[in-house]
């Protein structure tokens, strides 16, 4: 009697887990109820909590103010409720169910992740690509995305790149030198928050612990 029970209730809920891992490793998974007209927090499975600490897509460093049911256009959804950590007035919405947009969503990395980032960075190999629109659609790519390795790949093999054209009597193309500031705005302003200081303070940062590293 209980199984039939069990089975009645699994069947009348109709639960659908799906899964689509991001570049990160991570997945972005929902849990699925039949759609009312009123929403709960619990309709969904949801990968963050209030107070939870995370970078959004290239608008920087955000922190979870709340998950609330808001109305835009009419059409009543829950929204993750993201408060700039740098400017609180800057507010960003984020709705719980839609995937694309909660993928662009990621924790910022502890402490000993930022370190263990760092000591990994000699061994992260450059993949340099010399057709410009394949170059630029993975550079956007990976910058969206926010993969850690993937953006310091970038970042290397942009600063070799301009390194070999320098040596041409070249510069990078404006194309090239934009991502290259745009992957070191995302990663430097996670590793600047994480570890309390100024983005500015980031590369001589990387550069002592990696000195000692060598040491």
């Amino acid at each position: 009697m209980y199984a039939y029970f069990c089975a009645f209730v699994l069947w009348s809920l109709y639960i659908t887990v799906q899964i689509t891992p991001d570049d990160s490793g991570v997945s972005c998974a929902f849990l699925h109820w039949p759609r009312t007209k009123t929403l709960r927090k619990e309709r969904y499975y949801m990968r963050y909590r209030v107070n939870d600490t995370v970078l959004h897509g290239m608008q920087g460093v955000f922190t979870i103010e709340d998950i609330a049911d808001k109305e835009f256009n009419g059409t009543k959804s829950l929204y993750y409720v993201l408060k700039n950590v740098e400017n609180d007035r800057s507010t960003v919405f984020v709705p719980v169910d839609n995937e694309a947009a909660t993928c662009k969503m990621r924790l910022v990395l502890s402490t000993v992740e930022v370190y263990s980032l760092i000591r990994s960075m000699p061994d992260i190999d450059t993949d340099w690509i010399d057709n410009d629109r394949t170059r630029r659609e993975r550079f956007k790519e990976i910058i969206l995305k926010g993969n850690r390795t993937d953006l310091v790949r970038l970042i290397k093999s942009l600063h070799e790149h301009r390194k070999v054209q320098k040596e041409k009597g070249k510069r990078l193309n404006t194309t090239d030198e934009r991502f290259m500031k745009d992957a070191e705005k995302v990663l430097y302003g996670e590793i600047a928050h994480v570890m309390d200081i100024s983005t500015d303070e980031v590369l001589p940062f990387i550069r002592r612990e990696l000195a000692a590293q060598a040491q």
